[in-house]
C-alpha cells in the first residue's frame, strides 16, 4: 500500500480559505482506505476531526516565534525520520503544504530518496500581500527554503496558474512542467439549497430589504472596498433604497472599510457582521439576492488565487457578482451570475442593479450547484490530488 506523508504548518480549524481546504484533504486522506495516509502538521488550536487520530502527529506551536518554530522543526524531523525509515520512491510520496516554515522536508526527501510533491505557498508575494511584508532576515529564509522545496520536488500542485507563473519567473530552474493546477472548491453538504430559506435571527431586521452578500477574510486590497463604492453609486438611486450589503468576516482591513462606509454614508446600507459560522454563511446566501466576489488586480494578475467562496455561493444556488478574469469565465459562459470589469466600482454597481432586480427561480438555482457538484466539490479536489501523490511515486520508479 502507497504511503502518502502530508506535511503541514496550518492549523485547519483557522477560519479561513486555506484552512478550510487543509481540513478538507486531511480528513479524506485518514479515512481513505487504499492508501496509508499520514498526517504531521500543526496541533489545532480549536477542536478539530483529526485530534486523537493515531495518524495524526500534531505539534504543538503555542506562540509564533523562532523559538516556537524551532521546537516545532525539532518535532518535525522526529516524526518525518520515523515514518520514511525502511520506506522507498517506490512505495512511500511526501506531501508538504508549507514548505517556507519548515527546514526539513525537502532534506528528509533527498536522504530517503522519496519523492516529494509540494504545494505553492505562502510565497514571498503572499506575505507581502497578506501580512503587508516581513523582515529582511525572513524574506531571505523563506526565498532559500522556498527555493530549496521548489527545485527538489518532483511535482508542484498550485491553485492557479498565475501562481505558477510567478514561481517559475522566481526561481531559477523551476520549470512549467512541474505544475498541476489543482483549484479549490466547495463542501456541498454544507453550502446547499434551503427550501425554505430564512434570515439569520441576528439580521431579522432587514427582512424586508434585498440582500447582496460577501463572505471572507477582510484583508486591504483585495476588492471589498469597491463594493462600498459600488453601493454608494446603487443606493444614489431611490429604487435601490431598500437594497443591503452584508459583509460577513474579520481582518485587519475591517475598521478602514467601515470608515469608508461611513465618509460614503453607506454605513446603513453596508453591514458588517464579523466572522460567523458556515451555516450562518449558507443560510445568509440563500436569501441573498446576489453574492459578490470583488477580487482586484492585486489578486487575479498580481498574486493568482483560487476563491473558494466563490464555489460556496455557487453551491448554495446563489446569483453570483464576480470580477471579470480567466478564472471567473466559466460564470458567464454556464449562465450561472454576471461579471463585471476590475476595480471599477461603476461596472460592479451595474451588474449589482442587474442582479438585485432580476427574477430568480429554483431551477436557476439548481443549475447553478449542479454545476458545482460536477466540477468543484472537495471530493473532486481529494481525488485529483490523490491521483498526483500516486502518479509522484510510479514516475519515481522510472
Amino acid at each position: 500500500m502507497i504511503r502518502v506523508i502530508y506535511v503541514n504548518q496550518i492549523d485547519i480549524t483557522e477560519p479561513t480559505g486555506q484552512g478550510v481546504r487543509e481540513k478538507e484533504m486531511v480528513t479524506r486522506l485518514l479515512s481513505d482506505h487504499q492508501i496509508e495516509g499520514y498526517y504531521i502538521g500543526q496541533k489545532p488550536y480549536s477542536p478539530s476531526p483529526i485530534n486523537g487520530n493515531k495518524r495524526a502527529c500534531l505539534i504543538p506551536l503555542p506562540k509564533k516565534n523562532f523559538y516556537g518554530y524551532n521546537r516545532f522543526q525539532s518535532i518535525l524531523l522526529k516524526h518525518l525520520w520515523a515514518l520514511t525509515k525502511g520506506r522507498s520512491s517506490e512505495d512511500t510520496v511526501m506531501f508538504v503544504r508549507y514548505a517556507p516554515a519548515m527546514v526539513w522536508p525537502a532534506i528528509v526527501s533527498k536522504w530517503r530518496n522519496i519523492p516529494m510533491v509540494l504545494r505553492t505557498g505562502p510565497a514571498l508575494y503572499n506575505l507581502d500581500f497578506y501580512k503587508g511584508g516581513v523582515s529582511p532576515a525572513t524574506r531571505t529564509l523563506v526565498r532559500f527554503f522556498s527555493g530549496l522545496h521548489y527545485r527538489r520536488a518532483s511535482r508542484i500542485q498550485t491553485v492557479a496558474k498565475k501562481s505558477a507563473e510567478i514561481i517559475c519567473k522566481m526561481y531559477a530552474g523551476v520549470s512549467m512542467d512541474k505544475f498541476s493546477v489543482i483549484p479549490c472548491a466547495s463542501n456541498p453538504d454544507i453550502f446547499h439549497i434551503i427550501d425554505r430559506p430564512t434570515l439569520p435571527v441576528a439580521l431579522s431586521e432587514l427582512k424586508n430589504y434585498r440582500l447582496v452578500c460577501f463572505a471572507g477574510a477582510l484583508i486591504p486590497n483585495i476588492g471589498i472596498e469597491y463594493i462600498i463604492r459600488a453601493m454608494e453609486l446603487v443606493t444614489k438611486e431611490q429604487r435601490y433604497d431598500d437594497v443591503v450589503t452584508v459583509i460577513v468576516g474579520d481582518g485587519r482591513a475591517m475598521s478602514g472599510l467601515q470608515e469608508e462606509a461611513r465618509i460614503r454614508s453607506v454605513e446603513n446600507r453596508v453591514i458588517f457582521v464579523g466572522p460567523q459560522s458556515q451555516q450562518y454563511i449558507n443560510q445568509l446566501l440563500n436569501v441573498a439576492r446576489a453574492a459578490v466576489l470583488p477580487w482586484g488586480t492585486k489578486v487575479w494578475d498580481e498574486k493568482g488565487a483560487s476563491p473558494t467562496k466563490l464555489y460556496e455561493y455557487l453551491a448554495a444556488g446563489t446569483l453570483t457578482v464576480a470580477t471579470r478574469h480567466r478564472d471567473t469565465d466559466f460564470i458567464e459562459q454556464q449562465n450561472l451570475g454576471l461579471l463585471c470589469n476590475k476595480d471599477d466600482p461603476v461596472d460592479m454597481a451595474e451588474q449589482l442593479k442587474t442582479a438585485v432586480d432580476a427574477s430568480e427561480n429554483i431551477e436557476a438555482k439548481q443549475r447553478r450547484r449542479d454545476y458545482i457538484l460536477r466540477h468543484y466539490t472537495w471530493d473532486i479536489v481529494y481525488q485529483r490530488m490523490r491521483d498526483l501523490w500516486l502518479s509522484s511515486v510510479k514516475h519515481s520508479q522510472h
